[in-house]
């Protein structure tokens, strides 16, 4: 991390009869009423009674949302979807088919309009 340090490590060697761990006085160094909140008489799993900070249990996980079910609108619409979407593209295929058709009834049309147009003397060609 840093290359320098403010101060020098240093490390005192321990002899080779000292204990991983101090033992525990055999009398109470603490009388129960002085323990504070949150620190409890904990046994580890070597057997060994000590002091420890607890921590609260933890909060009850939130209930799991039931399923509900599906109204009845949503199922209809869902049926209905693809059938108005495939009558959309039918009548589309359809008037693709009939365009031809249509272009022709439409200029038949306006030729009956000119010729009641001119049988009346409405339109006068010059």
């Amino acid at each position: 991390m840093h290359s320098e340090t403010a101060y020098e490590i240093t490390t005192q060697p321990r002899p080779a009869d000292y204990p991983a761990y101090l033992l525990a006085p055999e009398e109470r160094a603490m009388l129960p009423s002085e323990i504070p909140p949150g620190v409890q008489m904990v046994t580890l799993p070597g057997g060994i009674r000590t002091l420890a900070y607890t921590q609260p249990p933890a909060p009850a996980a939130p209930p799991v949302p039931v399923a509900q079910p599906i109204p009845a609108w949503a199922k209809t619409t869902a049926l209905l979807t693809p059938t108005i979407g495939g009558g959309i593209a039918a009548a589309g295929i359809g008037l693709s088919y009939a365009a031809p058709g249509l272009i022709a009834m439409s200029q038949a049309l306006w030729s009956a309009v000119a010729l009641i147009g001119r049988a009346n003397g409405t339109i006068n060609h010059h």
